[in-house]
């Protein structure tokens, strides 16, 4: 079997060949270098071949399919158990009927379509991705696979379909997973290694048999995991963790705390949290382009390190201190932290500046400039912009300062740059089973990950890291600073009021909140057996494509009159949650948001009603629903 190496070499070398290829055959390689093909096909290329074989009745729309954006459609191949049913170190039979099988429900049926694209626009949104997805679901019986193209990227998109508990002759369409924005001319490692993992012959190696359907599916749903995704991820930030608390010296310890072993560790512990936070923090903002990516990304696609920082020997620039304080900190304390009008400095206090020659230079307010290239771009830090929260204030413990030298506070090179192959490792294990991990870089571990600034809903997910992982990170991080001291972990969650509830359970209170709202107006009003029955099948089904128009005003006149206070919100889960859920409820029972325009219409004074109309006409749906939702229904303190 081929190693992963070889599996991503064959990934990135099919992916090339979306940019030069009709989409049917560059797709087609795409699965067969991650090991799925079969026989099995319709002659299906074109939106009116698929309607006139799979959709006569015209199921898909405008409005459920966005068919506007279509520019082509293939049906490539239906993969069932006949072709999973080899020797495991084998390839997929290929000696199977090669027709397609319409009854042969466990089954994956994989579409390609590519959409229409200009030069600039921006990727189609993943509620487009998956609106598209569901659609395709509904003509056959099977769940698909889609791919899409659009412009210089492809998306996956995958759909986890269930029975309906409480009508066996019915599925249900749960969960879309997607992996959004591969660049195919330069995919990014994060995307390279998470087809790798995606393909048949990682998965036949890391669970065994793969013989059948659910055998298959069962591996794909895990791997598609974010839950799976954030775990892994955390196991090797909590590795990083563990090394860097050993490496980390430093100059200063918080005001009023004795200097001694035990609380020169622990103040270590919470600096190590702290930065831990602000570059994830950071790693986010690079995903919406706040911050540039070349200052984090420390590596080139080739693996080649980017020169940012006065260069020693490999091993003494490992060891030494340059990217902390003439990056990071920079990034953190001077730009993040500071507003764009105070970044450059005048008189005294730029002629004092000893540490850097040139004039030009003196007048920069940012440190480490001594650390730093002579040919630096300090316009990297120039046009990072300044947040006004407090994750980046700086506390004396943070040792931001010229004056410290390296010797007192050094946060090494290593921490950030190191490769496994440059040796470093933690203890693991206990007694007899104690063994060497090796251990990277902590750049190195986010650039493995792909991120996303789009939280993941119940019905729709990026398999990639979401910012959620922010506070999940904070919160257990402090549990590890002693993690066999409960005590000493309760009380550090306790002063930083750290404590954030799974989404998992947000989003179960938040739709039993709604439902119960929304089921005592209806009484109140005298709704039928009938409504209530839609209504319950509007909460608890979320991909039920009925028809809601006979409860939708009801639903909007409830939903405009709720008021909804968390009184301790933090970080805001239970709000956005339920602003989410709302949106998603007006969309399925108002999905040409004529109801909601009116209310919010007949908030205004009339005088000015025309003008906001005029002002609505060029404003997306959910644009409309969550500003109506945030003026008037969600409230938050803390």
């Amino acid at each position: 079997m081929p190693d992963a190496h070889d599996i991503k070499q064959s990934i990135q070398s099919t992916l090339a060949g979306f940019g030069d290829q009709p989409l049917a055959p560059a797709a087609t390689a795409l699965c067969d270098a991650l090991g799925y093909r079969s026989r099995r096909t319709l002659a299906i290329h074109s939106l009116a071949e698929l309607q006139q074989m799979l959709d006569p009745n015209r199921a898909l729309t405008e409005q459920n399919a966005l068919l506007s954006c279509w520019k082509s459609v293939d049906f490539l191949f239906q993969l069932t158990g006949s072709e999973l049913a080899g020797d495991d170190q084998q390839e997929l039979l290929l000696d199977v009927a090669s027709e397609f099988a319409p009854k042969e429900i466990k089954s994956y049926v994989f579409f390609a379509i590519d959409l229409k694209y200009r030069a600039g626009d921006e990727p189609p949104t993943r509620t487009d991705l998956s609106l598209i997805t569901r659609a395709l679901n509904r003509l056959v019986p099977m769940p698909v696979l889609v791919l899409f193209r659009h412009g210089p990227a492809i998306s996956i998109a995958i759909i986890n379909r269930r029975k309906n508990l409480r009508d066996g002759t019915r599925d249900v369409l749960t969960r879309i997973s997607l992996i959004r924005n591969i660049n195919c001319t330069q995919p990014h490692r994060a995307h390279l290694d998470l087809l790798e993992r995606f393909s048949l012959h990682h998965l036949r190696g890391e669970t065994g048999a793969i013989r059948t359907f659910p055998q298959l599916d069962d591996a794909w749903q895990k791997i598609l995991s974010t839950q799976e995704l954030n775990r892994r991820f955390y196991r090797e930030l909590v590795d990083w963790f563990t090394w860097a608390i050993k490496e980390i010296k430093l100059a200063r310890l918080p005001d009023h705390t004795p200097d001694d072993s035990q609380h020169r560790a622990r103040a270590t512990q919470e600096f190590t949290v702290r930065l831990v936070c602000r570059l994830l923090f950071a790693w986010f903002l690079k995903e919406m382009r706040l911050v540039p990516a070349e200052l984090l990304e420390l590596y080139d696609a080739a693996d080649r390190r980017r020169v940012l920082t006065k260069d020693g020997a490999e091993r003494k620039f490992l060891d030494g201190n340059h990217y902390y304080r003439g990056i990071l900190q920079n990034i953190f304390f001077q730009a993040l932290n500071q507003p764009m009008n105070k970044r450059r400095k005048s008189g005294p206090a730029a002629a004092n500046d000893r540490t850097v020659t040139k004039p030009e230079l003196k007048k920069l307010a940012y440190v480490g400039k001594n650390r730093l290239t002579e040919d630096f771009d300090y316009d990297l830090f120039d046009r990072i912009p300044y947040l006004n929260g407090g994750l980046f204030d700086i506390l004396p413990e943070d040792n931001c300062s010229d004056t410290i030298e390296d010797g007192a506070f050094c946060v090494p090179n290593k921490l950030f740059y190191a490769r496994r192959e440059d040796g470093f490792t933690i203890e693991a294990g206990t007694g007899r089973r104690k063994t060497r991990k090796p251990v990277e870089g902590i750049n190195r571990i986010f650039d493995r990950y792909q991120f996303t600034v789009a939280e993941n809903t119940p019905l729709e997910e990026d398999v990639a890291l979401d910012p959620e992982l922010l506070g999940l990170v904070f919160e257990n991080l402090l549990a590890e600073i002693d993690p066999k001291d409960q005590a000493a972990a309760e009380s550090a969650r306790k002063a930083s009021g750290s404590y954030y509830t799974p989404r998992r359970i947000v989003d179960y209170m938040v739709n039993e909140a709604l439902h119960l709202h929304l089921r005592t107006q209806f009484e109140k009003g005298g709704a039928s057996r009938g409504d209530l029955q839609l209504l319950s099948r509007l909460c608890y089904e979320p991909a039920d494509a009925a028809d809601f128009s006979a409860i939708a005003d009801h639903v909007v006149d409830a939903l405009d009159a709720v008021r909804v206070l968390d009184p301790a919100c933090g970080s805001g889960a239970f709000p956005m949650g339920m602003l989410h859920r709302m949106v998603e409820l007006l969309g399925r029972v108002d999905p040409d948001n004529e109801r909601w325009k009116k209310k919010l219409l007949a908030r205004l004074p009339s005088e000015i009603r025309a003008d906001a109309k005029r002002g609505m006409a060029g404003k997306s749906y959910n644009y409309l629903r969550k500003l109506g939702l945030i003026q008037k229904n969600l409230y938050g303190l803390d």
